[in-house]
């Protein structure tokens, strides 16, 4: 084989790579990177500029690059607020926020956020729409800066299922009507996979067995970096959420995740 049949054959293994073409049937799927190879070239993300509350929508690429930080400005003062988060699954499930002053930050002080999207640990969340019934899975690429920090969660606070947080304790923690937590949760960036399957519940960090129990039944999630009252302290760079048990495929989209990320 010559040099380049061998380039365009390593071409080819690395666009059927992406996590969704080998991986199918999410029931939502957030990032700033491509999950599909349907997805190359539609917007990730849609930002609002704080110099004019402009938006605009970006690809991955223009993420990467330094098109969406040109566009959004490289001076101290320069931010960029996401308003949408683009669902990849295919679902239309894009996750929104149309209140200026509750809007994560993907650009900080004139500079991408490294994280992801940036929640302040105060009033930032994104509103999703999703339809559960357990067994469902989650895999979530974050960081959690300080104790009570909820990636996922129900606004209400009623009837959560398939809440991902550092709990105020700061154990690692799933919580579907009854909480499950254990241990000590880092505040570096962490690889959650969580399968939320009743009594036999599994919760997996950085591909580390850490919860196994009952967390309880419920599966409502409808935010973002919000649980009732607590509000994420951190970032958050990936969420994806199936509506199967994905045990199977754990080790598998784990590798994923942590080949573009290198989180551990």
């Amino acid at each position: 084989m010559n040099l380049s049949a061998i380039i365009a054959a390593r071409h080819r293994v690395t666009a059927a790579a992406l996590l969704l073409d080998t991986y199918t049937g999410a029931a939502v799927a957030y990032s700033l990177r491509d999950l599909t190879s349907s997805w190359t070239s539609s917007d990730v993300v849609l930002v609002r500029r704080s110099s004019d509350d402009a938006e605009s929508g970006f690809t991955a690429t223009e993420v990467s690059d330094g098109t969406m930080l040109t566009w959004v400005g490289t001076g101290g003062t320069d931010n960029g607020f996401v308003t949408t988060w683009y669902d990849q699954s295919g679902n239309a499930n894009n996750a929104v926020q149309a209140t200026t002053t509750l809007q994560p930050k993907v650009v900080s002080a004139g500079a991408l956020v490294v994280g992801g999207l940036d929640f302040d640990n105060s009033n930032d969340f994104l509103n999703i729409t999703v339809t559960l019934a357990q067994p469902f899975s989650i895999f979530t690429a974050y960081k959690a800066l300080s104790n009570t920090s909820p990636v996922t969660g129900k606004i209400t606070g009623s009837g959560a299922g398939g809440v991902i947080t550092r709990l105020s304790t700061g154990a690692y923690t799933m919580f579907a009507g009854t909480v499950l937590s254990a241990g000590t949760h880092s505040s570096t960036e962490v690889l959650a996979s969580c399968i939320f399957n009743g009594a036999t519940s599994t919760g997996h960090w950085n591909s580390v067995s850490i919860l196994s129990g009952n967390p309880g039944a419920g599966a409502s999630i409808d935010a973002i970096g919000r649980q009732g009252s607590d509000y994420m302290d951190g970032t958050v760079k990936e969420l994806i959420i199936y509506n199967t048990n994905e045990s199977s495929n754990r080790v598998g989209i784990e590798t994923n995740i942590n080949a573009a990320y290198s989180i551990y």
